[in-house]
């Protein structure tokens, strides 16, 4: 789908996923214009002010960034944000973080733990048929957790849909000494199903998730993956011609912080695997440090098969995907690759975009590859083996090459894409825009591919257009959906979450918490309100106008027999994300006292020492406190 100036309009485009929920969590979401500059990043210290008062539309003007927004809030406050290239709408948690279903409840046995000891125990403990459930929080692994052995349908899940709740660390992934530790989660044997969902995995030094042989079916859902030291997911072949085969990784996030550690290095490796399923996903800085090139973010090799890899963004990667490697009988074979995305900038050198080597009968269909002139030929196939391959409706910013006897067909694509077509391509947003008429309405139709990086019908005009991006697409039904939490994170089952507006439904939370309005019509407008005797509620409720995308509505429950608590509880928050970081004079800013003087109001607002703020005599340069 395009996404014209006006077209972003949730703050959970601008600040993406769960980040923005809590940034905002006392705001109530409205219309969000923004200027077609906000896509790109802006430096470190770029601040957006937004000021609002109670109940009321405010608007400000990013003090860099030549944004406006509106935004309504349900108490006087005003926010510092942040407007880093980690925080650009396309920097990749966008799309992977605010669309993300949620799984339903787990089934079977479930075992909760909290602790790091209890997560060992209950991994030397588990059986089949269950789910281990764990708490938020950080786990410094002491052991890998081994789960070797014959199991059927056994899962790893965070306790919350939010990824970032559960973070499992390693060592380091520079950590040589990693003593019991060397992964992060190890199976093999007879696994026969495994679910890895909702956590974060970081700093190992070799893989946060191995599967060998005699793993199939795995499964990894909503998993963010940071600094590896060889592959993020790896998948072993068996030494006699199988390997883990069915496998899904989906609506997950890989990525380095800075670089790899060295060359060798991949987001998800394969070996020997059929009919993998890779999606929704989002590759980060995979790239090697200065003078290497590191592997292929996605590679299928080693005798492959029938990989589909769809809607996934690739940002700033030495290469993207690349089904085969080298001339070895078949390296891979079959697959479609199809509705993907990926950008590298012009100061990062690397390598070629989509690499189809000895794979013969693969598909290459509508993904727009933007390299910034770092590689001339950004789709490649190779080897005498790679036969009766499709290459068609891409969109690229130099050639196409048939190199070393490759053979196939190539049809409706555009190569010498220029920046000016797409939304923002300095930053990695590569929809199309309204002049792109050289890729609107071009492309060959094909049965193969039915909707477009976002999820959305093709075609929307006389004809497919051409790329990854369908111009003007839109989705007829969207979700909300969220979950209700203490303050220590831990699920409120069994609340009353009512939906009004264009649409009404009542539902209750689950045992994680979690709740989900489907099928709503797009462009409705709805209000998410949660109840619950004896509880009170931050926000009272969630107010979405003009339903464009799937969103995501949380709440924390407070007892109301204790109150919502005094300063060093409720106002840490305000204060940590609504002063000026880093000291910078900012101008008048309504409502804001220093954080001593700051008391939570039993209905959400802030009140100085019992009394609501005079919002016109707020300080004029507020600076960060010794908390702040």
């Amino acid at each position: 789908m395009a996404r014209p100036v006006a077209a972003i309009r949730r703050l959970t485009d601008w600040c993406p996923g769960d980040e923005s929920a809590r940034r905002f969590a006392r705001g109530d979401a409205s219309d969000v214009p923004l200027h077609a500059s906000a896509h790109r990043p802006c430096s470190p210290r770029a601040l957006l002010l937004i000021a609002t008062t109670t109940l009321v539309v405010g608007s400000a003007l990013a003090l860099s960034a030549g944004m406006f927004i509106r935004y309504r809030f349900a108490v006087t406050t005003a926010l510092l944000v942040s407007t880093s290239a980690s925080w650009s709408p396309y920097s990749g948690h966008v799309r992977a973080a605010t669309a993300v279903p949620p799984l339903p409840p787990p089934s079977g046995a479930v075992v909760t733990v909290s602790t790091e000891p209890q997560l060992q125990s209950a991994i030397r403990q588990l059986a089949s048929n269950t789910t281990i459930l764990i708490a938020p929080g950080t786990y410094q692994l002491t052991s890998t957790l081994y789960i070797n052995g014959a199991y059927t349908n056994v899962a790893i899940r965070g306790s919350a849909d939010d990824r970032d709740s559960v973070v499992l660390k390693g060592p380091g992934m520079n950590v040589a000494a990693y003593g019991e530790a060397p992964y992060g989660i190890w199976t093999g044997g007879n696994v026969q199903g495994i679910t890895i969902a909702n956590l974060t995995i970081r700093d190992f030094y070799y893989h946060p998730i191995i599967f060998n042989a005699g793993t199939q079916r795995p499964r990894v859902y909503n998993v963010q993956l940071i600094d590896a030291g060889q592959q993020f997911v790896k998948s072993n072949p068996d030494g006699a011609g199988g390997g883990v085969n069915d496998g899904v990784v989906e609506y997950s996030v890989i990525e380095y912080t800075t670089t790899a550690r060295d060359s060798y290095v991949n987001g998800v490796d394969v070996h020997t695997g059929a009919n993998w399923i890779v999606r929704d996903n989002v590759f980060r800085n995979l790239v090697a440090p200065p003078g290497g090139l590191a592997g292929p973010a996605l590679l299928m090799w080693n005798h492959s098969s029938n990989t589909i890899a769809e809607r996934n963004l690739f940002i700033n990667c030495s290469r993207g995907i690349s089904y085969g490697l080298q001339a070895a009988g078949f390296d891979h074979s079959g697959g479609i690759i199809r509705n993907n995305m990926i950008f590298r900038g012009a100061g990062q050198p690397g390598d070629v975009g989509i690499m189809v080597a000895d794979s013969p009968n693969t598909q290459v269909l509508n993904n727009t590859v933007f390299l910034s002139g770092t590689y001339g030929t950004p789709i490649e196939y190779r080897f005498a083996g790679t036969q009766n391959v499709v290459i068609g409706n891409n969109l690229l910013d130099g050639a196409i090459w048939a190199r070393d006897g490759a053979t196939g067909v190539e049809a409706g694509n555009l190569a010498g894409a220029q920046a000016s077509m797409f939304v923002d391509a300095a930053a990695g947003d590569l929809h199309l825009v309204a002049s792109a008429t050289s890729a609107i309405d071009r492309g060959l139709n094909s049965p193969a591919v039915t909707s477009d990086f976002d999820g959305q019908v093709r075609p929307q005009g006389s004809a497919y257009d051409i790329g990854a991006d369908e111009f003007g697409a839109t989705a007829t039904a969207y979700r909300i959906g969220g979950r209700v939490a203490d303050a220590n994170g831990a699920a409120v089952a069994s609340a009353t979450v009512s939906l009004s507006g264009s649409q009404s439904q009542s539902m209750t939370s689950d045992a994680t918490g979690s709740y989900a309005f489907s099928s709503l019509a797009a462009g409705g407008t709805y209000t998410v309100t949660p109840s619950k005797s004896g509880y009170t509620f931050t926000p009272t409720d969630a107010f979405f106008s003009g339903l464009g995308a799937n969103q995501t509505a949380n709440f924390r429950a407070g007892d109301r027999r204790r109150g919502v608590g005094r300063s060093d509880e409720r106002i840490r928050p305000y204060a940590q994300d609504q002063h000026v970081l880093d000291g910078r004079r900012i101008g008048t800013v309504a409502g804001v006292r220093h954080r001593r003087r700051l008391a939570g109001g039993r209905h959400g607002g802030v009140v100085d020492r019992g009394r609501r703020p005079d919002v016109a005599a707020g300080a004029a340069d507020e600076r960060a406190g010794r908390h702040g």
